[in-house]
């Protein structure tokens, strides 16, 4: 089993980029404390006074307040106070903000505004039924009560809180009710309804119909769900602390048997190899693809350096001097090959030879962008295909989909446990579904031959570090030449050293004439990672999104800072 971390970990990256909130780059704050006071008047209009109280850990501008009517309401006279002294607020579209510039310090600030139309009247009651935040809002209330006031004192006084509010209102004296919400988060909804007599609002036009039995009913109907709630929650929570761990368990025995399995192939591999003399592998994919394979599935500049350095071992190229190469003959075996002879060539040089200076004047003209990157594509694709064609990897459909299947049971398991606010359950699960999908994407187990293929060259990696020269001088010229590209491609900086050592002592000598001696491998994968950086091509891209609210009458709001 192999999982590529250079792929894993940029993943895993983003998911948790993904899931910070934006503004968690923008003003530090909190909102420690939020005191709502609603003044109804008998005409049917309200006095609203808010007061908020910010905690800034950061500089800021001044703070935040949407508020979005209701249908057939509006907002008026918005203003905002810090202890009496009025502030500069701008408004747009429902939101306001409120300047008032800082660093790192605790500020009150108070919000009055008046709302038209608030009360509506019926046949026997009339409401105050108001969504003072909704799912728009994007920071959390530390501390949120609501108080709702009537005209003169009540006596005959009905109330309902939806959601966050729900169960947290209180009759006080004289018709007072208040609301203690407590710590709110982001995101809910939490609207509170106050019925009052009819008595109280003379000016407001009286509907037809009845308002108290319904609140009544949705009174019976909201114990009734949450009487229903806790019962289901219950059983989910006992499901939950059995299943989770049950399936966490054949998560964990799963993943063991294939580190076994692995551990199995490679054990037979390494016994193999102890009675092998060799010191190079034998060739059984072109040096590129071995690279490729070799060097957990990368192809970096210093790759494509030794695939022409390949060319050179196999005679189709000439190197004629430290820059400079010439093409022999096209009968190349791999199609990887072609398109690399095509690029270096027939691109890059005149169809017949190739210099490395001309690489970055020919990549630095923005019209050869586009083929050169079709190219180097067509080149990687070919190396990729070629290892794609020997079966090195052993199919393991069955696993992948068990893998996919059980992230799929730990998905709809987070999901039902977040309905019912089991949250720590629902975090294992979802951390359980996000291993299991991670291991149905990366999960590749090599088989024999492709555990040989990779533990031979692992090992060359390890013998050649304790090469003298004397091994060295008794390996044939096309073996030096392989272990050579093969060095230059994975970018081994002590087997670079190693070899590094053994050319120089072999030029000592003036009896080899061999092409890699002058071939400068720095120089050539700087070469080509110059090139590939100026062809790169940007590419951005935008989304938008847009939400709606989740207040009574479409009306609603929340607070943030800037």
């Amino acid at each position: 089993m192999t999982m590529s971390w250079k792929k894993v970990v940029p993943a895993c990256l983003l998911i948790v980029l993904l899931l910070i909130p934006t503004a968690a780059f923008a003003v530090d704050f909190n909102i420690s404390n939020v005191v709502i006071e609603v003044h109804l008047k008998e005409n049917g209009d309200a006095d609203v006074v808010e007061k908020h109280t910010y905690v800034f850990d950061s500089k800021f501008n001044g703070v935040t307040r949407e508020i979005i009517a209701k249908q057939g309401t509006a907002i008026t006279e918005f203003v905002a106070y810090e202890n009496n002294k009025r502030l500069k607020v701008e408004h747009e579209k429902g939101t306001y903000k409120i300047f008032r510039s800082g660093k790192k310090e605790t500020i009150e600030v108070e919000m009055r505004y008046g709302i038209v139309n608030a009360m509506e009247k019926y046949e026997d009651g009339a409401q105050f039924y108001w969504p003072f935040f909704d799912k728009r809002n994007e920071t959390d209330y530390g501390n949120m009560t609501i108080m709702v006031h009537p005209p003169a004192a009540a006596h005959d006084v009905l109330y309902l809180g939806y959601d966050s509010a729900y169960e947290k209102g209180h009759l006080r004296s004289n018709g007072i009710v208040e609301f203690r919400l407590g710590n709110v988060s982001a995101g809910e909804n939490g609207d509170i309804r106050v019925v009052y007599e009819t008595e109280l609002f003379p000016s407001i036009v009286e509907q037809n119909g009845a308002i108290r039995d319904e609140v009544k009913a949705e009174k019976s109907i909201l114990a009734e769900e949450l009487k229903q709630f806790v019962a289901s929650q219950e059983k989910t929570n006992k499901f939950g602390l059995f299943g989770v761990p049950i399936g966490g368990i054949f998560l964990f025995i799963l993943f063991g048997s294939m580190y076994k399995k692995r551990r199995d192939y490679k054990l037979l591999v390494l016994d193999d190899l102890k009675n092998r003399k060799s010191l190079v592998p034998k060739e059984k994919l072109s040096m590129p693809a071995t690279i490729y394979y070799a060097n957990s599935g990368t192809l970096t500049p210093g790759a494509t350096a030794a695939a022409l350095l390949d060319l050179v071992r196999q005679g189709f190229v000439k190197q004629l001097s430290d820059t400079q190469f010439e093409l022999i003959h096209r009968d190349v075996q791999h199609a990887h090959e072609a398109a690399l002879i095509e690029l270096l060539f027939d691109e890059v040089g005149d169809g017949q030879s190739f210099d490395v200076a001309d690489l970055e004047t020919y990549t630095k003209n923005k019209k050869n962008h586009s083929i050169y990157s079709k190219l180097l594509s067509a080149w990687r694709t070919g190396v990729i295909g070629e290892v794609k064609q020997h079966t090195f990897i052993e199919k393991t459909p069955g696993v992948r989909w068990l893998l996919v299947g059980l992230s799929a049971i730990f998905v709809v398991g987070a999901i039902l446990f977040g309905r019912y606010e089991l949250f720590f359950l629902m975090a294992i699960a979802a951390f359980f579904a996000f291993i299991s999908l991670l291991m149905a994407i990366f999960y590749r187990l090599r088989n024999l031959e492709g555990h040989l293929l990779f533990e031979e060259w692992k090992q060359f990696r390890q013998a050649f570090d304790k090469l003298d020269l004397d091994e060295w001088n008794l390996l044939e010229t096309d073996d030096k030449f392989r272990a050579y590209a093969f060095s230059v491609g994975t970018g081994d900086k002590r087997v670079m050293k190693q070899f590094n050592e053994f050319r120089a002592a072999e030029q000592r000598t003036a009896y080899s004439n061999e092409s890699f001696h002058y071939y400068d491998s720095v120089f050539m994968s700087n070469s080509f990672a110059s090139a590939n950086k100026n062809a790169n091509v940007d590419a951005g891209g935008s989304s938008t999104s847009s939400s709606s609210g989740g207040g009574t009458g479409g009306g609603g709001g929340g607070s943030g800072a800037f």
